[in-house]
């Protein structure tokens, strides 16, 4: 019974021995550190992992800018526009760029997200009954009749 309240005599969690392992396997990348303090920061892989996803995405994003833009756009042109723009963001400031379309590709998201669930829902069109148009009053034979030929001047 004294075994059990021994916290020594436990198992180690799979958890707890695989980050031994990784931290045995990689001394250099948790040098100093104890295992599991990777887990309250970025792995160096992740953050280079989402530099590069970052870098590939902008450049997608420049390609299918270029292909929304006409042939023959003129300087005015709204599609002509943005691709001038993205184009000078990327050469001016490469991770303003970056950022300015995953701030973009957020918005978007957040829009497609909230589309559905903030119109109301669409009720039929319910027609009422068909009702024969009103004839105006000229064009009635009563009232044609009815009138009155126009004066002759003296």
């Amino acid at each position: 019974m004294a075994s059990d309240k021994d916290p020594s005599a436990k198992a180690a969690s799979p958890l707890a021995s695989l980050l031994a392992y990784l931290a045995e396997q990689a001394p250099h990348k948790y040098a100093g550190k104890p295992p599991g303090s990777a887990l309250n920061e970025e792995l160096p892989e992740v953050d280079y992992f989402q530099k590069t996803w970052s870098r590939l995405s902008t450049g997608l994003r420049l390609q299918q800018s270029q292909r929304q833009v006409p042939e023959n756009a003129g300087p005015l042109n709204s599609s002509h526009l943005i691709h001038r723009s993205l184009l000078l963001m990327q050469e001016r400031s490469p991770g303003y760029l970056q950022h300015f379309l995953s701030y973009i590709d957020t918005l978007s998201w957040m829009e497609q997200l909230t589309a559905d669930t903030t119109l109301p829902p669409a009720r039929p069109l319910v027609k009422s009954p068909a009702r024969p148009p009103a004839k105006s009053p000229a064009k009635t034979p009563a009232r044609a009749a009815a009138k009155k030929p126009p004066r002759k001047a003296r």
